[in-house]
């Protein structure tokens, strides 16, 4: 198995200060911390008629997260690539990642405020009786927009991928 970590990010972790986060010790900060002002994190799962493997790679394959989700995306499953989604609507950076099984990423939204941190988003994907699973953990998602995004990922994700993969097997 490898691991792959975005080139100058650590995990850092300051208990006395109340914060978990990832550290980019070129720039010198932390991209995140969890505090007491921070949002609840979202946490999905959900199980898809597909092997955890094609699952990853509607997340890290642009055509296949453009044909699933129904709008333009940049993708990789390198560890320190650049993403965007939805035409530019999402865009970040791959923190962590472990082929078919794990990404974790710097995340954010357009509409954003230049002052809201990035978010942490985290996608495992294990295999399931008849297929695969992903648990998403969401976290630091700002409050002005934490409905949204939580309503968003079954919306925008789920059920597009599940019917994108329903139109592949039927396609055969």
């Amino acid at each position: 198995m490898s691991v792959s970590l975005a080139p100058n990010w650590a995990i850092t972790n300051a208990p006395a200060y109340g914060h978990l986060g990832w550290y980019n010790e070129e720039d010198q900060g932390v991209a995140y911390h969890w505090g007491n002002n921070m949002t609840k994190p979202i946490v999905q799962s959900v199980t898809f008629k597909a092997s955890p493997e094609e699952l990853f790679e509607i997340f890290t394959d642009s055509k296949k997260h453009s044909a699933a989700t129904g709008a333009k995306a940049s993708t990789s499953a390198k560890a320190g690539a650049k993403f965007t989604a939805f035409e530019g609507m999402l865009s970040g950076r791959n923190l962590l990642v472990i082929p078919g099984r794990m990404i974790v990423q710097a995340w954010r939204a357009s509409h954003w405020k230049d002052c809201d941190l990035d978010s942490i988003l985290v996608l495992n994907f294990s295999k399931t009786p008849g297929g695969g699973r992903i648990d998403l953990v969401h976290a630091g998602v700002p409050q002005h927009d934490h409905q949204g995004v939580t309503k968003g990922w079954p919306l925008y994700y789920w059920e597009p991928s599940k019917a994108y993969l329903k139109g592949r097997s039927a396609r055969g």
